[in-house]
């Protein structure tokens, strides 16, 4: 910057115009001009470099200030191509005018280049990463005819001497120019591409020309779109694979050709891991029954399973588990899918079984996230099977409950092994978190809870954040901390209100409106838990409003607020209605009677008082966790 701030102009500027009125040798004439030259060459490179790093900085202004300045630098002799190539992209980022006589001065090099050279050029900017070798041999070229190519593309300033193109938008625009140039370019690039590479390629001529060159480059391209999306399906970005195995779809329908099982097959498990199951089957029910795979019916299973058929989910999984050793994802997905129909049924010891084989089968196959679902689903059967032995005060529940830790801490450990997963670490946490409430140790259940919340960000699922706030606001209601509760549960109601979990949301209002007894909140709460369709939630949490009403009316009694008591007794004789409490509707009618004939709360108030106590509930519940 303070190089750039020194340089003035050219050397002895005023000097040199003065030649021609002055008696000065050509030597010293060509010593002056030289050193002009030499020092606007420095200037000019310095400004670019500095205009770079405003560009860089996102300094835009600043950058096309200096990158304009350099372009038009006095006495600079003609730019390398390389530095021609850089200031052009300078000037097309920061929205210069200067950039089309740029682009020009580029364009005219293109057409100065030799015939081999232009097109090692062309094609390369073509490539995602450039590739001499896949060049050559589409090109059909020899290794002298490449090294000349490259040697003169170097010189020009068109790739650097590593092979990265400097003018690769020039490029592109220039063959879009010439569209019977460019497609027979990327049809040799592609059929000379390994699949894995091909996909951009395959995918540019056919938006082009809606189909390829004969059933040869259909086979090919259909390996380019499944290497791709199994690129995605590695890195669990399903979204992205189902896209790309939809776009192969599109190319089968469109050439009239066969669809490809395969390709059906990893696009629905790519929708099912997303939880897009009626798209799922929808999909998988477009090919023929007798094109099934094994594979193919352990996940229609699944999604029979996830979109409420028990009965036909059940009799797919039994199909797949007849399948060879060939097959072992389907028996894995079929046993995980049994183990889930067995646990909807209260088949407690069934259910564990089925997902620790699935669990086993899994780890065989070396998918290790799902190996890790699997341990989980068995952690949280063997929990729910403690729950139910603990209700019935069974014999053994200690070694039950030091079972079903050991089985939480075997997860987060094969977890460990496979590498992070943290959405999957979280559920396992809030999993563990819940067995602990459940037992009432509010610590560990805490700090279960407290290991869980960094783990989920704004990437992961909203249910599950609010499922974990408001378990949390349970926790620290339990141990007496009301402000942490309020916070846990007032964030728990937001989080699932994002997801549209009405259980959560109305669980979690139901709890803070408890809290803070405030009677309309708890209405909204009560409307949403009936939506939600959970009557168990829902009847639990009307004791609680009768509560909050019962503790409104005595505080009205007690004020002699004759119009709110009225009010109040309205509001219980209407829930006693609802509920068919034939002995509540008729004391709630005594008690307005007897209101109605009063002047002062204060003659009767202990007739009241002593309705509102002897019909308030009886032994406290614990909250329930999510």
């Amino acid at each position: 910057e303070k190089a750039a701030e020194l340089y003035q102009g050219s050397f002895l500027q005023d000097l040199s115009q003065q030649f021609g009125k002055l008696d000065v040798s050509p030597e010293i004439q060509d010593w002056v001009l030289g050193k002009q030259e030499y020092f606007a060459a420095k200037a000019q490179l310095v400004l670019l470099e500095l205009a770079e790093a405003k560009e860089r900085q996102n300094q835009l202004p600043d950058a096309k200030r200096l990158a304009e300045r350099a372009y038009h630098m006095a006495n600079a002799p003609e730019p390398e191509p390389s530095i021609l190539n850089r200031l052009t992209n300078l000037l097309r980022a920061t929205g210069s005018e200067l950039e089309t006589q740029l682009d020009s001065d580029v364009k005219d090099n293109l057409e100065e280049l030799s015939d081999i050279s232009l097109k090692v050029f062309l094609a390369l900017a073509l490539q995602d990463k450039p590739n001499l070798t896949i060049v050559k041999n589409a090109l059909k070229l020899s290794l002298s005819e490449l090294d000349e190519a490259r040697e003169e593309l170097i010189l020009n300033g068109l790739i650097d001497p590593n092979t990265q193109i400097l003018a690769g938008d020039l490029a592109r625009n220039w063959l879009s120019e010439r569209p019977t140039e460019r497609m027979p370019l990327l049809l040799t690039l592609a059929r000379n591409t390994p699949a894995e590479q091909a996909y951009s390629l395959y995918k540019r001529i056919f938006e082009r020309t809606q189909g390829f060159g004969g059933m040869g480059d259909l086979a090919r391209a259909r390996k380019a779109y499944a290497s791709e999306a199994q690129k995605y399906m590695n890195s669990l970005d399903y979204a992205s694979a189902a896209q790309i195995l939809a776009e192969a779809r599109t190319v089968d329908e469109l050439i009239e050709a066969e669809p490809e099982p395969e390709n059906y097959f990893t696009e629905v498990y790519a929708l099912e891991r997303q939880g897009l199951f009626k798209e799922a089957l929808d999909l998988l029910n477009q090919l023929k029954p007798t094109e099934h795979t094994p594979n193919m019916v352990a996940l229609k299973s699944v999604l029979l399973w996830r979109t409420g058929k028990s009965n036909e989910a059940e009799e797919e999984a039994k199909l797949a588990l007849k399948s060879g050793l060939d097959w072992l994802w389907a028996k894995a997905t079929a046993n995980n899918t049994l183990g889930y129909l067995a646990f909807s049924r209260d088949e407690l010891y069934d259910a564990a079984s089925f997902f620790k084989k699935a669990a086993n089968l899994f780890y065989t196959l070396g998918e290790k996230n799902r190996w890790v679902g699997g341990l989980n689903n068995y952690a949280t059967t063997l929990d729910q099977i403690a729950v139910v032995a603990e209700g019935k005060n069974e014999d053994g529940l200690e070694n039950l409950f030091t079972d079903v830790e050991t089985a939480y801490q075997a997860a987060l450990i094969a977890l460990e092994q496979t590498g992070t997963d943290d959405f999957l670490k979280a559920k396992i946490l809030i999993n563990r978190g819940i067995f602990w409430e459940g037992r009432k140790n509010w610590g560990k259940a805490e700090s279960s809870y407290l290991e869980a919340q960094p783990l989920l960000n704004q990437d992961s699922s909203m249910d599950w954040q609010a499922r974990l706030f408001s378990n949390l606001g349970v926790v620290y209601l339990n141990q007496g901390k009301q402000v942490e509760a309020k916070r846990y549960f007032a964030q728990a109601v937001d989080y699932a209100a994002k997801a549209g979990e009405y259980l959560i949301q109305g669980s979690a209002l139901a709890n803070l409106a408890f809290i803070t007894n405030d009677l309309e909140a708890m209405e909204v709460a009560l409307e949403l838990l009936e939506q939600s369709g959970n009557t168990e939630r829902y009847d639990f949490y009307v004791t609680d409003y009768i509560d909050i009403i019962k503790k409104n009316l005595e505080n009205a009694l007690i004020a002699n607020n004759l119009r709110q008591a009225q009010r109040l007794f309205k509001k219980l004789g209407e829930l006693y209605e609802k509920q068919n409490y034939k002995k509540g509707i008729s004391k709630i009618q005594d008690a307005l009677s007897a209101l109605a004939q009063l002047n002062n709360l204060k003659e009767n108030k202990a007739i009241f008082l002593a309705f509102v106590e002897n019909n308030n509930r009886a032994p406290e519940i614990p909250k329930h966790s999510n």
